[in-house]
């Protein structure tokens, strides 16, 4: 099994995440510090955590299955990149199975298994018991114990601080990837000298850009979840889903049965969510508390984010929540009085390519973090 990075150099004598992102800082000097935590992460993952005799899931680009082996060996550096990927770091894997069809796994699994990181652990919904029966018998048994299942996912121990992936995650990192290619724009405009209109101003359409891309993944995240559970009548509900208001039309619309659920609530749930943004810190956890019981969503993302830390800080919700905030008013500065700042020579707070992406890159590390609370709740 072959892992990319083919700048980063043998890993064999750095054991520890901080000593792996002390060589990536030293290869990647541009990278942002979010950027570097995501990936000692995974590296640290592969060169450590993994173990022999751990299953290993690996989804298939050239055609629509799953591959599941068992690892057999310690890392190892191949000395130079390969022709697969540019990879140089590798494991050792004994392939049970290639040809397991994505269409026999059951939907929550096949979300953990698109999973945010390239590399994680993932052990919600029974993941680790039903890998092992695909692998044996080819086929999903599904959730062994729904009164368990929340307990498997709360002993999710997710170095890499990677969740689920789903569709909503998978649009925010389409719109931030927006945000950044406003960014490199904005680098190539400078370096061409362009004095036509201001050029730093496409750094600050970025930085709307990934508010807003923010903004839209709560609604779209909140919405799933919410039909997710109103199609499970058994299912453990949060209270602040069981006392959301619905109108008598909806009721009516239902039981008269003149459509589906699903089809009804979907459109209310949309239209209700729509009449709020979901920017602020205490905004986005009102909104995911009406999908999950998580307490004290932020101080659960700080432990989740120091555990992440590459040099092992221990990082505190209410600077957490203060950044976003900051974030959060930055873009309305933009928005509404054209980021005035009558202190600077040019009337307008100072703006750059850097602190730009290093915000896209928090914003998307802070939404990951928190699919990996809400999902180990």
């Amino acid at each position: 099994m072959l892992l990319g990075f083919p700048r980063v150099p043998d890993l064999t004598s750095s054991e520890t995440k901080a000593e792996i992102a002390k060589v990536l800082r030293r290869v990647h000097p541009d990278a942002t510090p979010s950027r570097i935590g995501n990936w000692a992460a995974q590296l640290y993952a592969f060169r450590t955590r993994m173990q022999k005799g751990d299953l290993v899931v690996m989804p298939r680009k050239s055609v629509s299955a799953i591959a599941i082996g068992e690892i057999t060996g310690d890392y190892r550096y191949l000395g130079s990149p390969t022709e697969i990927d540019g990879a140089a770091h590798s494991r050792s894997v004994r392939w049970l199975r290639d040809d397991i069809p994505r269409t026999t796994i059951g939907k929550d699994l096949l979300n953990s298994l698109g999973a945010i990181m390239t590399v994680c652990r993932i052990a919600r919904n029974d993941a680790a018991v039903r890998i092992r029966h695909l692998a044996d018998h080819g086929e999903d048994p599904g959730v062994i114990d729904a009164r368990t299942s929340g307990a498997m996912a709360g002993e999710q121990d997710d170095e890499t601080g990677a969740g689920a992936a789903t569709d909503a995650f998978d649009q925010l990192r389409t719109n931030l990837e927006y945000a950044r290619s406003l960014a490199r724009a904005g680098v190539d405009l400078e370096r061409l000298g362009v004095t036509a209109f201001e050029v730093t101003d496409v750094y600050r359409a970025a930085w709307m850009q990934c508010v807003a891309a923010l903004d839209h993944w709560v609604h779209q995240e909140v919405h799933r979840r919410m039909i997710e559970l109103a199609a499970q009548p058994d299912a453990a509900k949060p209270d602040r889903y069981r006392k959301f208001n619905i109108t008598m039309e909806v009721l009516e619309r239902v039981h008269q049965r003149r459509e589906p659920l699903d089809e009804v609530l979907g459109h209310y749930v949309r239209d209700v969510l729509g009449r709020e943004t979901y920017q602020q810190p205490d905004r986005i956890r009102d909104a995911f508390s009406l999908v999950s019981d998580v307490d004290r969503l932020w101080e659960r993302v700080a432990t989740e984010l120091s555990d992440q830390s590459a040099d092992e800080v221990r990082i505190d919700a209410s600077a957490i929540k203060q950044r976003l905030r900051d974030v959060v008013y930055r873009r309305n500065k933009i928005a509404h009085e054209y980021d005035e700042d009558l202190t600077s020579p040019d009337g307008r707070q100072p703006i750059d390519a850097t602190t730009v992406a290093d915000t896209i890159d928090w914003i998307e590390l802070l939404a990951e973090t928190i699919l990996v609370v809400v999902d180990r709740r």
